[in-house]
């Protein structure tokens, strides 16, 4: 029996080519973004998962408010894995993660060559207990002692070819060698600790017992829970109630919180902007699965539509067999052959088309998907889902309404009407609702992205290059190199500089005269040329000296925010002593607020100094060459010539600030295509509804054409309804997206508004699309030959 519904269905989908052809192109392309969201969510949720006891590891983080500005990291002190080791119930072993250099870029000298690591880290030995390394080479104890690092396979096999690993020394910025005792296997792509290779932290000072601390809350650290450990909530009050009894009062402000490891990548889109680690989005996650889901809908809906549109051809047929004695349940039975049918159809086709889109996908996405998933149990699993729901949702109103025709009734009548109208009416008004919604919302993401482009940002990153120099040997390198790079004829100017506009500084403290209470100020060290580099106007006062031997004064510069803050105009500030983090600090200059960070946070309180607290990482250079490549080549030849064993590595100030802005440029791209292949869908569905209209009216349209009707004034006729549907489809979707974006745009502190001409480009675009699908069938109606028309049954 089931075999003869399939056969009849395709029979009848043979039969109605145009109908059949609409329907199995929306649900390709509805279902073949359905999949491709169904893969994007599988990999998000599959990070960390390769560790065997990635149940019971938490990573503790710190949050602290200034001002009523709440910070969060997804790091700690240095001096709490220990402390939680030994005081807190329920932790087996306590492990601590120092990205290199505060996430910056490692110089490595191995074999004779130099390279530029992003992906250096320092940690315990014991890390070893916690995450699932795999040792190939060496043994477990390959990090128990200073001096040590561990290489992954990729990384030994790049610096040492098919030499042995083992036994061999690397040398890191220059100041530290390490003996490879020990290789892994790479990390698969989906962890938030991207390991190439892992230094033993006792080899640096942070490790040191003597350097253990409460302030600086860098160090990314882990905790393997006991199979019987507390609830985390009971755990998050056992540390807040430990830390009031050990550590120093002025630490106090920190919070400390346990997030499950599964967790980490999806939810830590809110942590500060120093922590670089390659964190997903949950939110992005809901997005697509909500956007996957509407196109289906969309989708769906055409389905509904053509079919229940097709009742006057059908209502005799139906009539017929339940004359013949076939029941309601059987007939619904064979409208839902048909509808899981195409939807097969669909299905197969949408993996055709996802094979063919996968690269863009993953382009969007910032994915490296590939066509594994074939051969993926879950994958499969997941496309009888799609393909049991799209069924139950698409078929279910035809089948309940093309088999509850009464054969009485549709016998005695040479014509139905086409019932559920209304319906119909309704599901075009949400098809288009949700299309205009996406469109306003890429015309918003877009809009906001060219606002913060275009932005002033306070100082000029434009052909402004970062060159890495933390691994230089000695103070003199720096100074030849500095030289050197001015005297290029690319170069208008260069200064030394700890770090850069968009590039994370320094985390301290300032406070008001007289209070306790203070603000949290982001600080950088840098030398003089470093506001005629950057063209960032000063306000008052002068830049900071070059400190003589012996200074014991450090020189400051604050910008207009921190004065505002310490109540002061920028003249008043001058030669006043500030309450800084740093010794006898003095304010020697203001200079304008500029965007140091992103625009998702208001401006704060920033300063430069002279101290010798932090060094320098980086020397800004100014280019005034349009040829950028050929000033590239000059500046690595004076590179390498001036420091011969530091791997030559650099970033352009304006690439970096667009990579701040990668997760919206995402969100952008993604909606723009979703829109597009809504609209698509829509269109489709509304191109057959027209052509349905016009075939049902033919009689009508020949009677007006003879009586003297004009193609414009038919086509208008024919157009007229499906407009209205469209135009009413804006009520809904314009509160609707105004909502969705409004929430949207709340994570930026700098944004634009939403205003009516954003409303009317995506309504006009809606028209156009609409007009243009129905048009063509409508002008063909209008065009055929009366005769025939009249002559038809």
């Amino acid at each position: 029996m089931l075999f003869n519904y399939f056969r009849l269905a395709f029979r009848h989908l043979g039969n109605n080519k145009l109908f059949s052809t609409i329907n199995l192109l929306g649900l390709a392309f509805g279902l073949a973004a359905a999949v491709a969201v169904l893969l994007f969510v599988q990999d998000e949720l599959s990070f960390e998962r390769f560790h065997s006891k990635a149940e019971r590891i938490v990573r503790v983080e710190t949050a602290y408010e200034y001002d009523g500005r709440v910070r969060k990291l997804g790091a700690a002190p240095n001096v709490l894995a220990s402390f939680l080791q030994t005081y807190l119930p329920g932790v087996e072993i306590a492990t601590r993660v120092f990205a290199n250099n505060f996430n910056g870029t490692a110089n490595v000298r191995a074999a004779q060559r130099n390279y530029a690591e992003n992906r250096l880290y320092w940690a315990d030995p014991n890390v070893l207990n916690v995450f699932s390394l795999q040792l190939l080479k060496g043994s477990g104890e390959g990090l128990a002692r200073p001096g040590t690092v561990l290489l992954s396979a990729a990384t030994a096999k790049r610096y040492f070819g098919d030499q042995e690993p083992l036994g061999q020394t690397i040398r890191v910025d220059n100041y530290i060698d390490l003996e490879v005792t020990g290789v892994f296997a790479d990390f698969p792509p989906n962890t938030h600790l991207p390991f190439d290779i892992i230094g033993s932290f006792q080899s640096i000072n942070f490790g040191k017992p003597e350097r253990y601390s409460w302030g600086n809350a860098s160090f990314y650290t882990y905790l393997l829970l006991r199979s019987d450990a507390p609830p985390l909530p009971e755990l998050e009050a056992g540390i807040a109630t430990l830390v009031k009894q050990h550590a120093p009062p002025e630490r106090h402000h920190f919070r400390f919180s346990l997030k499950p490891l599964l967790d980490v990548h999806l939810y830590s889109a809110d942590m500060s902007s120093y922590d670089e680690q390659p964190y997903g989005d949950v939110r992005q996650v809901r997005i697509l699965i909500g956007l996957a889901v509407l196109l289906l809908l969309i989708a769906c809906i055409n389905y509904m539509n053509l079919a229940t549109a097709q009742s006057q051809q059908r209502s005799k047929e139906v009539s017929l067999r339940k004359t013949l004695g076939a029941g309601k349940g059987q007939l619904a039975t064979r409208f839902y052959a048909e509808t899981a049918l195409i939807t097969l159809l669909g299905i197969g086709s949408s993996i055709l088309l996802l094979r063919l889109g996968l690269p863009l996908f993953n382009t969007l996405a910032d994915k490296q998907l590939g066509l594994g998933f074939l051969a993926a149990p879950w994958f499969w699993v997941g496309i009888a889902g799609i393909w049991l729901v799209v069924t139950l949702v698409a078929g279910a109103y035809p089948a309940m309404y093309l088999s509850s025709f009464s054969p009485m009734q549709t016998l005695r009548q040479t014509a139905r009407s086409g019932g559920g109208g209304w319906f119909r009416k309704g599901l075009v008004v949400f098809q288009f609702c949700i299309s205009t919604a996406l469109i306003v919302a890429t015309v918003v993401v877009y809009k906001q992205l060219n606002f913060i482009q275009n932005k002033k940002l306070g100082y000029s990153p434009e052909q402004m290059v970062a060159l890495k120099v933390a691994g230089a040997e000695t103070k003199e390198q720096m100074l030849a190199l500095e030289t050197e790079v001015k005297q290029l004829s690319a170069v208008k100017g260069a200064a030394f500089s700890q770090t850069f506009p968009g590039e994370e500084g320094s985390g301290r403290n300032i406070t008001r005269p007289n209070e306790t209470e203070g603000n949290a100020l982001t600080t950088c060290r840098a030398r003089a040329d470093v506001f005629s580099v950057l063209e960032i106007p000063m306000l008052a006062g002068s830049p900071m000296r070059t400190p003589a031997p012996g200074d014991t004064i450090t020189e400051v510069v604050l910008n207009r925010s921190a004065v505002d803050y310490l109540g002061w105009t920028p003249e008043q500030a001058i030669g006043r002593q500030a309450e800084v983090d740093l010794p006898n600090p003095v304010v020697v200059g203001v200079v304008e607020d500029f965007h140091f960070g992103s625009m998702r946070e208001k401006i704060g309180p920033y300063a430069f100094h002279n101290g010798r607290t932090e060094g320098f990482d980086y020397l800004l250079v100014k280019l005034s060459s349009q040829q950028l490549r050929l000033a590239m080549r000059e500046l690595e030849v004076v590179f390498q010539r001036t420091m011969p064993n530091t791997a030559f590595d650099y970033v352009f100030l304006d690439d970096h600030l667009d990579a701040l802005y990668r997760r919206e440029q995402q969100t952008g791209k993604v909606a723009m295509l979703f829109a597009g292949l809504a609209i698509f869908i829509a269109g489709l569905g509304l191109f057959a509804l027209a052509a349905f209209a016009a075939e049902r009216r033919n009689k009508e349209i020949g009677i007006r054409k003879v009586l003297g009707a004009s193609v414009i004034g038919i086509t208008g006729m024919l157009a007229r309804d499906f407009m209205k549907l469209v135009m009413l489809s804006f009520l809904l979707a314009f509160p609707l997206a105004y909502y969705w974006m409004k929430q949207w745009l709340a994570d930026f502190a700098y944004r634009i508004e939403i205003e009516p001409p954003i409303f009317i480009l995506a309504a006009l675009i809606a028209i156009a699309i609409a007009f243009l699908t129905v048009s063509y069938q409508s002008i063909k109606a209008a065009l055929a030959n009366p005769v025939k028309s009249l002559r038809s049954e």
